[in-house]
């Protein structure tokens, strides 16, 4: 017996891993000159007054313990942003594994400003006619050969 999810199953499926793809990856494609530049987000701001408020009660010479209550944070957490002299040491930036797309990521990024509506499969076409020698998914094959 061959089991078959409904059509909605599959599209509500499909839509939460683009979700999730989407998320892990918006950096990839987001436009340096429009900010969000990293460090410049809510994350790095909590982290920022954080770092400041930690090193203020130590300098009062408030324990891990004193810190921990008072602000809310766990114990790793005060220790993390007491061991550190600058907030900056500790903002950083989603890191990725060097992927086959990484020397095309530029033009990608230009094709997008100039055109922000431009398809997937449109872009993933012309970066295969640069050298792109990954894997196309499925889909897409499918799609071109009927």
């Amino acid at each position: 017996m061959v089991q078959v999810a409904d059509r909605w199953h599959v599209w509500k499926n499909l839509a939460e891993a683009v979700e999730k793809v989407s998320i892990a990856h918006r950096a990839c494609f987001s436009d340096p000159d429009r900010g969000g530049a990293r460090g410049e987000g809510p994350s790095a701001q909590r982290t920022r007054s954080r770092h400041a408020a930690v090193h203020a009660m130590l300098a009062q010479g408030a324990s891990h313990g004193q810190i921990m209550r008072k602000l809310h944070l766990s114990r790793n957490t005060v220790k993390k942003y007491a061991a550190v002299k600058h907030a900056e040491q500790l903002i950083h930036g989603p890191k990725y594994a060097t992927t086959l797309v990484d020397p095309f990521r530029d033009y990608l990024r230009k094709r997008r400003a100039v055109e922000p509506s431009v398809a997937t499969w449109t872009l993933l076409g012309e970066i295969k006619a640069m050298g792109y020698q990954g894997p196309s998914p499925r889909c897409v094959d499918t799609l071109s050969a009927g």
